[in-house]
């Protein structure tokens, strides 16, 4: 298949779940759709951090080191931009010393 058929495919069927919430004007959506749109950002961004995992094998303990360090950050902090920003710190510092 088609690297960017997918991907287009993907991004519209995403988009379309994430604009169908917002544009409903149904007063109390039944419960399953809560559940469905809510794990959809946490599913697209485990989707881009398992993928890049895998994108170079050659840092992929690196990338794991750092992933490690980010989760105990977001683990304790709660701050989802406060780990992201420790996790690239701490793999580009890795990838810097050739770890």
């Amino acid at each position: 298949m088609n690297t960017i058929l997918l991907f287009a495919a993907l991004t519209m069927s995403i988009y379309l779940c994430r604009f169908m919430g917002f544009t409903l004007k149904i007063p109390q959506a039944s419960s399953f759709w809560t559940r469905f749109l809510h794990y959809i950002p946490i599913a697209i961004f485990a989707a881009l951090v398992v993928s890049a995992l895998y994108k170079d094998p050659n840092f992929l303990s690196s990338k794991l080191i750092a992933f490690a360090a980010a989760a105990l950050v977001i683990g304790r902090t709660k701050h989802f931009g406060l780990s992201i920003v420790v996790g690239l710190c701490v793999l580009w510092l890795l990838m810097l010393t050739g770890i």
